[in-house]
């Protein structure tokens, strides 16, 4: 099988479902070219690389400002849609729907569309309304709907009249090695509370200030890119990391006592199946989050509490951490044999190959 995984973030970019799964994949003989595209001057863009003799990875620079400009949109297009149509691909993954104007209307690739999150509610107006058009258009001419979670499900059914029986829900994991990950020798500094992921708008950081602030001598680490406006005046007790290799993320959270996902509940959020989660569980730390319902999953993990507020958030936390550790710090291997990576690129190559 020849199949083609077009990513919305390139190889370079933080680790994410797409990689995982592109790896599971050529692990399992499939050909597999990871596609992206990336504007000009941005990291990653253009990068060329045959990672192992299943997976190549093909990166396109295209011109910035596609969103605002339909123009330019067109003309990146254009090219994408030659490059696409001329690799001979039996199967079309697109974690994208703005991607669907990649895609040759006569190809004969069976196209999935690997759905990830609510696409449009990245966006507002216009854009917003451009992108559910391209997501409506995707889940039209795609023969198979692989979602990261039930709601993702819910949503596309709901919106776009999609057949229930071209859908499944493949939800997301930890790495495989994700514990051995974990033994390395080299370690990081131990810290009080500790967030690993993204930080964009929204993220939680009513709860996290107002925490730090009445507990100054409790050290806050987050790990991770910052993709939004910081508030005006942190308090000196949040380190702000930056953005780590996948490799060390694991040694990251084992040196904190607690992790945190201090997430505000929006629709985005709502439609989530958090990676990091796994990772924290798997691990088997100590995990404070805000309830929504794609938790259900994890609502009989014992290491699992829940928080409704920035005052619950501080009280919760303050009581976990005066908690003594060892009860709960073993690694959990039967919860990574049954939430890592292989499991689900299985059933994602099971469902698509009926």
């Amino acid at each position: 099988m020849k199949l083609l995984y077009f990513s919305p973030v390139n190889w370079s970019h933080i680790k994410q479902r797409p990689h995982f799964l592109a790896e599971y994949f050529a692990e399992n003989s499939v050909e597999v070219t990871y596609f992206s595209r990336t504007p000009y001057l941005k990291p990653g863009c253009g990068k060329q690389e045959k990672i192992n003799d299943h997976l190549s990875v093909c990166d396109i620079p295209v011109f910035p400002f596609a969103l605002k400009l339909g123009c330019v949109e067109k003309f990146n297009n254009r090219s994408l849609k030659n490059l696409v149509g001329q690799g001979g691909y039996d199967v079309i993954v697109l974690g994208d729907p703005r991607l669907i104007d990649a895609v040759p209307a006569e190809s004969r690739a069976l196209l999935v569309y690997d759905c990830m999150d609510k696409n449009p509610d990245f966006h507002a107006g216009k854009v917003r309304q451009m992108i559910a058009g391209k997501e409506s258009e995707l889940c039209r001419r795609a023969e198979k709907i692989v979602c990261s979670s039930n709601k993702l499900k819910e949503y596309l059914l709901e919106n776009y009249s999609v057949e229930p029986e071209k859908v499944c829900v493949v939800r997301n994991a930890a790495a495989d090695d994700f514990l051995s990950e974990s033994e390395e020798k080299h370690s990081v500094p131990a810290t009080d509370l500790l967030y690993v992921g993204t930080v964009d708008d929204w993220f939680d950081w009513q709860s996290v200030t107002e925490f730090a602030e009445k507990f100054p001598q409790k050290h806050i680490r987050i790990v991770g890119p910052v993709m939004s406006d910081l508030p005006s005046e942190l308090p000196g007790n949040i380190e702000l990391y930056g953005k780590v290799p996948h490799p060390e993320v694991a040694r990251h959270i084992k040196s904190a006592s607690l992790l945190m996902m201090p997430f505000k509940i929006n629709p985005l959020i709502e439609a989530v199946d958090p990676v990091k989660l796994y990772e924290y569980l798997a691990l088997g730390k100590r995990v404070l989050a805000p309830w929504w319902s794609e938790l259900e999953y994890f609502k009989t993990n014992p290491h699992l509490s829940f928080y409704s507020g920035s005052s619950d958030f501080a009280e919760k936390a303050s009581k976990l951490l005066e908690e003594p550790e060892n009860h709960c710090e073993n690694p959990d291997y039967d919860f990574l044999s049954r939430n890592n990576w292989s499991t689900r690129g299985k059933a994602f190559l099971s469902f698509i190959r009926r």
